[in-house]
């Protein structure tokens, strides 16, 4: 295959019911020299899950740089909703790949 593609991988671990040792992910394409931005939501949950992914997506992968940005934009006033397409322009300058998560 040629060119660019993208490729989804579901975020969804299997149910253990006793601790093991935290397993090894596969080897992904198409982040090797990338720098990528990971973008916590508002659940209170998403802010530590996102750093630890990071920390992990850092020493694991051969990504550039992996970092978090904590969004403080105006998504749930409408009458500023015009702010938010800056401030996606800013980051993504920034990043070669963006991935905005949820956690429990």
């Amino acid at each position: 295959m040629t060119g660019k593609f993208l490729e989804v991988v579901v975020p969804v671990a299997a149910y253990q019911d006793v601790e093991r040792v935290a397993s090894r992910h596969a080897t992904r394409r198409g982040i090797e020299g990338q720098r990528i931005v990971l973008l916590p939501s508002e659940k209170s949950s998403s802010p530590p899950f996102i750093e630890v992914l990071a920390r992990r997506m850092s020493a694991e992968t051969r990504a550039k740089r992996v970092f978090t940005q904590h969004a403080d934009w105006p998504f749930f006033h409408p009458q500023r909703a015009t702010a938010i397409a800056p401030e996606i322009d800013k980051v993504a300058r920034e990043c070669d790949l963006m991935i905005s998560g949820v956690a429990y």
